[in-house]
């Protein structure tokens, strides 16, 4: 086995490894541990002035993704009533902050659970809020959706903190649940 020897540009020799200059040279791109620690002071100081904004656009997407599971809970109820020809209800308890949907039973008197797993009930977070523009039978609204595909008219409002809210509203028997727009985006 034989070695040869190069010379660099500055005259030594490089041997088995790189020349000395070479060596210094690639030593010069790697960052010190104050220039870390400089880097890592920064991007906490960045984090935390941008964590109050972030929390704030959690909680608004809370209360969004709670409107939209209310509204697919009520088509969930309109179509179940018009396929099963049964009536379905969706059940509101402003004061436990719940949703839960029910439907007939055999006789057409009494009411069920839509699912006994319990899928289609749904507590809202205690940061959020519901109330119905129904009137009420033992602090529970009721939205009634029949086999025709008529439902209740309705208008129930989600409040989220920061005093955020969300209209959901059925303008009449024979329309959709659905946000209702305002201006600015959630109030």
């Amino acid at each position: 086995m034989t070695i040869s020897h190069t010379t660099d540009r500055g005259g030594g020799a490089t041997g088995l490894g790189q020349s000395r200059s070479q060596t210094r040279a690639r030593a010069a791109h790697a960052f010190t541990l104050t220039e870390l620690v400089l880097v890592l002071v920064i991007v906490a100081i960045a984090v935390g002035v941008a964590a109050p904004s972030l929390s704030s656009f959690v909680r608004s997407r809370d209360l969004s993704n709670t409107a939209t599971r209310f509204i697919a809970a009520t088509r969930f109820a309109r179509t179940q009533s018009i396929s099963q020809a049964v009536v379905y209800r969706v059940n509101i308890d402003s004061f436990q902050n719940r949703w839960w949907l029910t439907k007939a039973d055999e006789t057409g008197v009494n009411f069920v659970p839509a699912d006994p797993s319990g899928k289609t009930d749904c507590t809202l977070s205690p940061k959020l809020g519901i109330t119905c523009s129904l009137s009420s039978t033992n602090d529970v609204q009721v939205i009634e959706f029949h086999p025709a595909g008529q439902t209740d008219p309705a208008t129930v409002t989600l409040t989220g903190p920061d005093n955020g809210s969300i209209q959901i509203a059925c303008d009449s028997r024979f329309d959709l649940y659905r946000i209702v727009p305002h201006e600015g985006g959630i109030r």
